[in-house]
Parts: structure tokens; sequence; C-alpha cells
């Protein structure tokens, strides 16, 4: 290594550091009388906490100051510090006679990358001996080790405190969201919109007579419509729809529509309002099933599994769907021809539904964007077709609100541990709110002047995470390179601290050899007794 301050040593890492690999005790669990020995995993050094203990065994150990390293899995090149106990299967310990603990850890956890990105093993990758031991390191003196561990201590908990107040805003940002949605369709957020429409017409009187000979309840004229009346238009339009369809069936088959055939219109689902909150006057409950026109569903059949190509024609994955954008790269690829059916293929402006996922995502939703691919729906990613396309939003509102989520929990069954279903009946179930049309668009426009602000501060939160990543690499990179602090004439040198720590190993290893040869003859002789 050359161009490295007076006083400094190059050598490779491996020669700096001793190295234990972990092991895992027998008997682990929960803590008692016979178990007092915490079990040190990822989990551990993450949330410095103990999930784990084992009794009093011969296993590899590690105390406070150690260095661990993940050694084996998908975070192999992981670094941490902080606990004692028994240190787990996938870690190592490493520890130095050259380096102080906490330079030697900053060191380590400054390799992630490198050693993460260069892992040895086609099953569970593992941490290549040959790139550990071959780090580039430059050993300062004693000394100036103390100093550097202390600017690196000043200046990295000031960047990770500003880290930490970034992580925390957004989290409140995730929950402004959520408050955002839960006041949307609950009629809150439009509370002050309500109260400015009020003066727009005097309110009529119970049972005043109306155009066409009708009468109108009290406060039904304030917005044009009331919830309940936005309600039985869309009801309208749904029959509508539903009869449109039936002819169309009807003349395709060459058959005149039977007797009585209207008679045979689905009515929908009436919403189960128990323990929902109270709405707003002139907003009423619907179903889901009040909005649809129709739901469709794909099939389940072999594919390969590989998005497709331009030419293909691909079946969309369960992970195509989450709480985020429609990612139509998550599909696999339909080989069979006789399988293709374009009436299945998604559309820009579709309302997907995951209706079998993981307890956090069974039930998410997303309006597709941008769709390129033929991609077809399968048996677990529906398409809600609805009667008005601009209720699209306010349904994916009430599907990611919290009244939605606890809707979606309650109605949706299997393991509680991994998949969830819900089946399409009881998604046509699921309760939601109808206030006046016109009070349901500017309660869509608010929010969206919200999500776009959240957007925009998330957007910022992020490049500043990662302007702090990319500093924090830059402090570590001047660190070990004898940038940070300024050198000490008068420190001893490193290659006086690697020559006296040499003549100890040798010391060490001499006196070691010498126990290992009389050991036998000690033992024979006590034996010959």
């Amino acid at each position: 290594m050359s161009g490295l301050p007076a006083g400094w040593v190059g050598l490779p890492f491996g020669e700096t550091v001793q190295i234990q690999k972990g092991k895992k005790p027998f008997d682990l669990g929960g803590r008692n009388t016979l178990r007092t020995i915490p079990y040190i995993n990822i989990a551990a050094f993450e949330k410095k906490g103990i999930a784990e203990y084992a009794p009093i065994q011969n296993v590899p150990s590690c105390n406070e100051t150690d260095t661990l390293l993940v050694w084996d899995g998908a975070r192999a090149g992981l670094a941490g510090r902080g606990l004692a106990g028994y240190i787990g299967s996938t870690l190592t310990r490493i520890n130095s006679d050259l380096i102080t603990p906490e330079l030697l850890f900053y060191f380590v956890s400054s390799k992630y990358d490198e050693l993460n990105s260069r892992t040895k093993g086609v099953g569970i990758p593992h941490i290549d001996p040959t790139v550990f031991n071959g780090l580039k390191f430059a050993l300062p003196p004693a000394a100036e080790q103390t100093r550097i561990v202390a600017k690196l201590d000043a200046l990295l908990s000031e960047l990770d405190a500003g880290v930490a107040q970034l992580k925390a805003a957004q989290k409140k940002l995730v929950q402004y969201r959520q408050s955002l949605l839960k006041a949307a369709v609950e009629g809150t957020l439009t509370a002050d919109w309500r109260a400015q429409q009020k003066t727009v017409r005097p309110e009529p009187v119970e049972g005043q007579l109306i155009a066409g000979g009708s009468t109108r309840s009290p406060r039904t004229d304030l917005y044009g419509e009331t919830g309940g009346q936005f309600l039985e238009r869309i009801l309208t339009d749904r029959r509508s729809r539903w009869q449109a369809k039936q002819l169309a069936k009807y003349t395709a088959q060459g058959k005149p529509p039977p007797k009585d055939w209207q008679s045979k219109y689905p009515e929908p689902v009436q919403p189960d309002t128990t323990d929902l909150p109270a709405l707003p006057q002139g907003w009423v409950w619907a179903s889901v099933d009040c909005l649809l026109s129709d739901i469709e569903t794909g099939k389940s059949f072999k594919c390969d599994e590989r998005p497709p190509r331009a030419s293909e024609i691909g079946v969309v994955k369960v992970s195509a769907v989450s709480w985020g954008e429609y990612d139509e790269q998550e599909s696999k690829t339909c080989t069979v021809e006789d399988n293709i059916n374009p009436d299945l293929f998604v559309k820009t402006g579709d309302f997907l539904f995951s209706r079998a996922n993981t307890v956090e995502l069974v039930g998410a939703c997303v309006i597709a964007q941008s769709v390129l691919l033929n991609v077809m729906l399968s048996d677990k990613i529906l398409r809600l077709v609805l009667v008005q396309d601009d209720l699209k939003p306010w349904l994916l509102y009430l599907l990611r609100s919290q009244v939605g989520r606890l809707q979606i929990e309650m109605l949706a069954s299997g393991n509680q541990e991994s998949m969830k279903n819900i089946g399409q009946e009881r998604i046509r179930s699921i309760a939601i709110p109808i206030g006046p049309h016109l009070e349901i668009i500017e309660a869509m426009h608010l929010a969206e002047e919200g999500f776009s602000q959240a957007d925009l501060l998330r957007n910022n939160f992020e490049i500043a995470l990662k302007q702090s990543a990319a500093q924090r690499k830059n402090i570590l990179k001047a660190a070990f390179a004898g940038e940070l602090v300024p050198q000490d004439p008068s420190d001893e040198p490193a290659s006086a601290l690697l020559a006296r720590i040499k003549t100890d190993r040798d010391a060490q290893r001499e006196h070691s050899s010498k126990s290992t040869r009389k050991s036998p003859r000690l033992m024979r002789g006590k034996a010959v007794k």
C-alpha cells in the first residue's frame, strides 16, 4: 500500500486479526435456572435484545467489546458488537492484538459491501476467507488509533442521530398517510368543505315538493344530492350494465331474452355496519358489491418461472401487487397457447386486488399504471370492474385505510402465520362509505394533495438518507487513509507495535509448543506410578 502517512504500516487484514466461528449450543430456549447464557445471533446484536438462552457448555463465546461478523447467509458481511454470550452458528468473532476493539469494529463494518458482494457457496452464501484475509488494511500507531476512534465516535454519533431523526420522520409519514386515508373515507377531511356548502342553498323543509312531484327530506339539497341519492344513481347504472350484458349474451346466442329475465338481476350484497364508525350527515354505508359491475379472475396453470419477453404472454404473480405500484415484471411466462385469453390481459387503469397473500398483503390493491407487457390475471390477482371508473381511487382509499384493512382481516381465512385468502363473495360484502358525489370528489382531491406533499417529503428523506450513507463511507475512508486526524511525530510507529506483538506471539507459540511436548511425558510418568 503506497501513500500511507508516516508511522503507518500496510498489511493484509488477515494478518492483524484472529477469528473464531460460532456454534449452536444445545438446549436453547427461554431463560430459566439452567439456561443462563445468552445466545447471540443477528437479531440479538441488531436489536440489542436476547431471545434465547442456553446452559453452561463448552462452545465459543464473546464479550461486549468483540466484533461479530455474519459469516453465513444472505447478510454475510454484516458486523455487530456490544453483547456477551454464546456466538451464533452463522457468526464469527473477530479479535486483534494490533487494533483497538472500537477501530476494529469500524473497519469491519465499513467492508460490508465488499464482503457481501464477493461471497462464495452455491446454496447458502458465506464469506470468502480469501477475500476477508486479503482486505487491505493500513495499521496506524496505537496512540493515533485512539484519536481516530474518538473522532469517529463524535462524527458518526452526530450522523447517526440525524439518520435516526430521518427514519422517525419516515415512520410519521406512513402514519400521516394512514390518517389522511381515514379522514377521507370517514368524512372528516371534508368537514370544512361541508360547512361552506350549507350557505349555498337554503335548507329545504321536510316533505317539500320538488321538480317531478317527489318530496325531499331535510338537508337533501345541500350539495345537489346526498350520499344516498348518489348511491341510487350508482345502483341504477349497475342494473343497466347487467341488463346490457345479458342482452348482449342472448344476442350472441341468437336467442330472444326469456320471460322475466330482468327479475334474475343479482341484487348487491348488503353491508354489515356493526362496529363501523359513524358517518357525517348525508353519508351512507354501502357494500363494495354496490360499486361493482364484475369481478374478473384468471386461472392457475403451469408456467415458466420467469418474466415474459416482449413477444410472450405472462401470468401475473402474487408479488406483482403490493401497497405500491403494479409490477408487471413480477409475472410468469405462459408456454401453452391454448391457455392464452386476451380478455384477461391486465390493462392500464385496471383495479387489481390480491385475494390470496400473506397476512400483511392479503387485500392489497393497486390501480395499474403504464402497462406495457401482455400479462393475464391469475386465480389470485383479481380485476374489480367498477360501475363508475371515477370511483376507483375512492375504493382504493377505503381498502387501504384502517377501516378497510380491519374488515379484510376479519373476512380473510387461512393460516394466520402464512397465506390468507378472501373469497369473491366476502370481497363484495366489504362495507364502504358513500358521501355526496361532489364531496367524494373533493375528498379525493384533498387526499391527493396531501399524498403529493407526503411523496415530496419521502423523496427528500430518501435523498438525505443516501447522502448520510455516502457521508459515513467518506468519513470511514478518511479514517483508514490517515486523513481524519493529524499525525503526531512523537507517536510510536506502527512498525514498532507490529514488531512487539510479533515477539509476543512468537513467545506464546513457543510456550504453547513446550507445554504440548511436556504434557505427554507427565501423563506417562503418572501412569507408571
